[in-house]
């Protein structure tokens, strides 16, 4: 049985406000239920969740549609501040495929801002202040998340030599006439104990930031 404040019900709220939002329904109704996974992920994770930048970003988005200049710029721009301290965050600490993601991300709230600007509100200053201030940013962000990703690759790179090497000697040993144990259980122990390192240090599934 799901609570009231369950998270998979905030994921429902969210898709049927995006529905009704996209077919033209009634957009008092989308922001109702918008509100409702924000609400739910505000208290289930944090404000500064991407689930939760989500929700305040469609919200912005309805706002946006229902000609409330002041209101969807203020959420979108708190959806943006948010999102750049996660990435400001994870730029160091996170995983390769949180970066990943969170490169994604920026991407999307990227077009989100720049769309209030040139379809919503076009000859409003605020709004162009908001999308030219972001792009700006973003760009920065983006270009350092993506030398951090080089980076861990190239310093990966000698790990996986070295991972190579040691399923060649470990190849060698199976293949010769030599039938000490010792030699197989040394070889096989070395790659084992690598194999095991590099998964630790493994890109993991981004599930809460």
């Amino acid at each position: 049985h799901l609570g009231p404040g369950h998270r998979v019900l905030a994921d429902s709220f969210e898709r049927m406000a995006r529905i009704i939002q996209r077919s033209g329904g009634s957009l008092l109704e989308a922001e109702r239920l918008q509100e409702r996974a924000l609400a739910i992920r505000q208290t289930s994770y944090t404000r500064a969740h991407l689930l939760t930048v989500s929700s305040i970003s469609w919200l912005a988005q309805i706002a946006a549609a229902r000609g409330e200049v002041s209101r969807s710029l203020r959420l979108q721009g708190e959806a943006n501040t948010t999102q750049e301290e996660l990435t400001a965050r994870l730029l160091g600490a996170g995983t390769a495929e949180q970066k990943r993601l969170l490169a994604v991300e920026l991407g999307e709230s990227s077009n989100v801002t720049t769309n209030l600007h040139l379809h919503f509100f076009p000859e409003v200053e605020a709004a162009c202040e908001l999308a030219l201030v972001t792009i700006v940013r973003r760009k920065g962000w983006v270009l350092d998340l993506v030398a951090s990703q080089l980076a861990e690759v190239a310093a990966g790179e000698p790990q996986l030599a070295d991972l190579h090497g040691r399923r060649r000697r470990l190849a060698r040993v199976l293949l010769s006439d030599d039938d000490s144990p010792q030699a197989l259980e040394v070889a096989r122990s070395d790659l084992e104990a690598l194999e095991a390192e590099l998964g630790a240090s493994a890109p993991h599934e981004l599930i809460t930031l």
